[in-house]
């Protein structure tokens, strides 16, 4: 992340814990960090354009060269998030 995020995400992990882990874990062992965003250029105002999910962005869209490769990125750095949250989700249960 940029130098002008660090100050904000430094407060995230005591808040987390302090609001949501402290107050509703009940013990159980979670992985609160579910994972980061990066910046994908310029997928968001072509999704938006085109008016689907970025992992569904296709060369009629404006995909080139490029992108591609973000679109896949894009595709895996979302999937992690869901396999944390759906971990998280078999430990609660």
């Amino acid at each position: 992340p940029v130098s002008a995020y660090e100050k904000i995400i430094k407060k995230i992990d005591p808040l987390v814990s302090k609001y949501l882990v402290q107050t509703l874990n009940s013990g159980k062992k979670l992985n609160y960090k579910l994972g980061e965003i990066p910046y994908f250029q310029s997928l968001v105002p072509m999704a938006q354009t085109a008016t689907r999910p970025i992992f569904g962005l296709r060369k009629a869209d404006g995909v080139v060269g490029a992108h591609f490769d973000k679109v896949k990125q894009f595709d895996a750095v979302i999937e992690s998030i869901v396999e944390r949250i759906e971990d998280n989700i078999s430990k609660v249960g």
